[in-house]
């Protein structure tokens, strides 16, 4: 280890004007001018390599003022350039100090010297600018919902209450209900947790929800993590057939700005959910509904279709009287399109 520093001489309570010696102070205050001060002080005050004790004494009030200044090299609001002592008897000694460091405790000054302004080191830092994200040329043009496909009020609040049933068990995490007849839907879409949980939740095997960024309790994701939680989740439901076609994950996370976008591609998860176990795995009940088709050719759409159309005709063929009451020719389509409250 080092070894300890030499230990300063006693400051006596005080000295009598005129003692021999006088201690003379090239310093710098942040932002002003060198000033130099000169000051009465005992004449066995030297300065030394490692740092010196400078005691300003008032040649009026004999008022001694200790300033221990060690190492010098850690000052840096009181910036000592050079201090010279002289003796009566010689020609005195001079020390050069080194560069200060920035940080350093503000130090005191004699009466002699003129008063510095004040010059405050720490200002409030300026706020920090949002993260704001944008759209590579090469992901351009980016998704755009036709009007006919735009929700209405209605059907937005259908789709919310849906949302909140189907994640009551996350009612904690996500700040559960959403108010169903306003946009907070879209604030907790871009928070970038809401439809990561809500795939996982209606597909475990598409979204591992542990690969989620979360936040501490009572914090916040940083915008970084929200855009991470949003790309997990576009390219999770890319793979199950759920995006919105050609959406990025810029879209889900200025959700507000994309209103029809982010909603749509709530809808597409919803539906994935209330379909994908339509199927002739699931349900061989369906097989013959296939017409000679592959699985994979026909859509859970499609079978849905076929199984409500036939359905409807062995009712007919059962109850002809009941055929008047219902519009001529009617089929429901392989999109679920049309009026199904018929």
């Amino acid at each position: 280890p080092p070894p300890p520093p030499p230990a300063l001489p006693p400051v006596p309570p005080q000295w009598p004007p005129g003692s021999p010696g006088t201690l003379c102070v090239n310093y710098t205050l942040a932002n002003t001018n060198t000033t130099e001060v000169y000051c009465v002080v005992p004449p066995e005050f030297r300065p030394t390599t490692n740092g010196v004790a400078i005691t300003f004494v008032e040649s009026n009030d004999i008022l001694p003022l200790a300033l221990l200044l060690l190492p010098m090299a850690t000052l840096g609001l009181f910036c000592v350039r050079k201090v010279s002592f002289h003796k009566a008897a010689d020609a005195g000694t001079t020390a050069d100090f080194p560069e200060p460091s920035p940080a350093a405790p503000k130090m005191l000054k004699t009466a002699e010297a003129p008063p510095a302004p004040v010059t405050t080191l720490t200002e409030e830092a300026a706020e920090p600018q949002p993260t704001i994200f944008t759209v590579p040329a090469e992901c351009l043009p980016v998704a755009e919902i036709p009007k006919s496909e735009h929700f209405g009020a209605q059907e937005q609040a259908n789709l919310v209450n849906h949302m909140n049933r189907l994640l009551q068990h996350e009612a904690a995490v996500l700040a559960l209900p959403i108010e169903p007849w306003s946009d907070a839907v879209l604030t907790a879409i871009s928070e970038g947790q809401l439809l990561g949980r809500m795939l996982a939740t209606i597909d475990p095997d598409a979204l591992d929800v542990r690969a989620l960024n979360t936040a501490a309790p009572g914090g916040i994701l940083t915008p970084e993590a929200k855009l991470q939680n949003q790309t997990l989740l576009v390219n999770a439901a890319a793979s199950v057939g759920a995006a919105v076609p050609a959406i990025h994950q810029t879209q889900l996370l200025y959700a507000p700005d994309n209103k029809q976008v982010a909603l749509n591609q709530a809808w597409n998860l919803v539906q994935h959910g209330l379909l994908a176990k339509i199927n002739v795995l699931a349900h061989p009940e369906l097989k013959p509904l296939l017409e000679g088709g592959k699985q994979s050719q026909v859509t859970a759409e499609a079978l849905l279709a076929r199984f409500l159309n036939k359905q409807v005709e062995e009712y007919l063929s059962q109850h002809p009287q009941d055929r008047r009451r219902l519009p001529p020719n009617l089929k429901i389509d392989d999109k679920l399109e049309g009026d199904l409250t018929v």
